[in-house]
């Protein structure tokens, strides 16, 4: 499927830090985590928490056993796009994961409209975005 989009799978890695270290020059991007990575239940919840924090943007699904987790998704702010339970079975897991990518797709043209206009920037560890027509002055 993905064949048929404009994307390439960046890394498939059973390792947090490969994954992290493979983000630091993009911008944008779908993740595919399990909430258990090895033999940690929560990694996959932490490395999400990693990503949404240095891709403000990232479109990040769940793909996991552990229904009872899905709260601290909330918790943590990671606002997941989707998240899916493996028990659905293969079918609706695959149907599922299709969406999720057409959803991204639409998602990343949508934003590139709308960010054709808008200037962002960061101070500190915060993200600010404004129109171009309400900057004045801007130097670099």
């Amino acid at each position: 499927m993905i064949e048929e989009y404009d994307m390439q799978l960046a890394v498939a890695t059973d390792d947090p830090q490969v994954l992290l270290d493979s983000i630091a020059s993009s911008e944008e991007g779908l993740f595919f985590l399990d909430m258990e990575i090895g033999s940690q239940p929560q990694a996959g919840l932490n490395l999400a928490d990693d990503v949404r924090h240095r891709l403000p943007f990232a479109q990040i699904v769940f793909i996991t056993t552990h229904e009872e987790l899905s709260f601290l998704t909330l918790e943590r702010r990671i606002a997941p796009l989707d998240y899916i339970l493996k028990e659905q079975g293969p079918d609706t897991v695959k149907t599922k994961i299709e969406a999720d990518i057409r959803a991204t797709i639409d998602i990343l043209k949508s934003e590139a409209e709308e960010h054709k206009n808008i200037l962002g920037y960061k101070i500190g560890t915060r993200f600010f975005f404004s129109p171009y027509q309400r900057c004045y002055y801007a130097k670099y």
